[in-house]
């Protein structure tokens, strides 16, 4: 749509009518998420399936049909038949997903603790998953990648000196999904910066110590955190916790 949207021509795909649907010039209409089946690739890498609860309303189709119709108009080829096939081709195009099919996300074995039994106390679900499991995906390290920072390349006098800031994604950050909640907005982690121990112990920092911490231009404070799985010379900067880093970049630290 924001492609468009510079040609003066705004395409916006939706299954009601929202602020973004207002501003489009053609609204196609597509299946809720509880019309369809497919897969989906959580946090914690792990590659689920999920299935309809509901009949599709008529003449609706999923967003990757309707994007793979439009995309056959202007020459593309995208698979629009069926979300199997879908996962199949990211299957043979994306070595993270080799080998999956939806036999193995569709297994299941014993959970703990025991659910779905007619024990007067369960753990975990209300329900046995027959569904399927998933299966999590290998991280890079797993596998024996390397994985580099994506620093720009700058003149020497402008390399980044000393610590490399990295942000980070939190689960409970101060999003605005997070700040419409009465009972969420006080239990939120405040700003908090993660060390590699060496770097920790040159400035005499510990666990919990208040940080003076210069970034992108800005004077932030965050508590210390300490982590020995960090390479040295780089810290951890979370996200949506005040502090301004969308990339890496480089950080001057001081203990207050």
């Amino acid at each position: 749509a924001k492609a468009l949207q510079g040609a003066g021509f705004v395409v916006v795909q939706e299954l009601r009518m929202t602020a973004t649907t207002e501003m489009a010039d053609v609204v196609l209409p597509v299946q809720a998420f509880t019309e369809r089946e497919g897969t989906y690739t959580n946090a914690e890498r792990r590659v689920q399936r999920f299935y309809p609860a509901v009949s599709p309303a008529k003449d609706l189709l999923p967003d990757f049909a309707v994007a793979a119709e439009i995309a056959g108009r202007v020459g593309l080829e995208l698979e629009k038949d069926a979300s199997v096939l879908v996962f199949l081709d990211i299957v043979g195009k994306f070595v993270d997903y080799a080998d999956l099919d939806y036999r193995k996300l569709s297994e299941v074995s014993e959970e703990w603790p025991l659910v779905g039994r007619e024990d007067v106390y369960y753990g975990g679900t209300s329900y046995n998953n027959s569904q399927g499991l998933g299966v999590q995906l290998k991280s890079a390290a797993d596998r024996g990648e390397t994985v580099g920072l994506d620093i720009p390349d700058l003149p020497a006098y402008k390399k980044p000196k000393g610590l490399i800031a990295v942000p980070v994604s939190n689960l409970y950050d101060q999003g605005s999904a997070m700040l419409l909640s009465d009972v969420l907005q006080p239990r939120l982690a405040n700003p908090y910066i993660v060390l590699h121990p060496e770097d920790a112990e040159k400035l005499e920092a510990a666990p919990g110590d208040k940080l003076r911490v210069e970034i992108n231009g800005a004077m932030v404070d965050a508590a210390a955190d300490i982590d020995n799985s960090l390479p040295k010379g780089v810290v951890l900067v979370p996200r949506s916790l005040g502090m301004p880093i969308t990339g890496p970049t480089s950080v001057t630290i001081k203990v207050k």
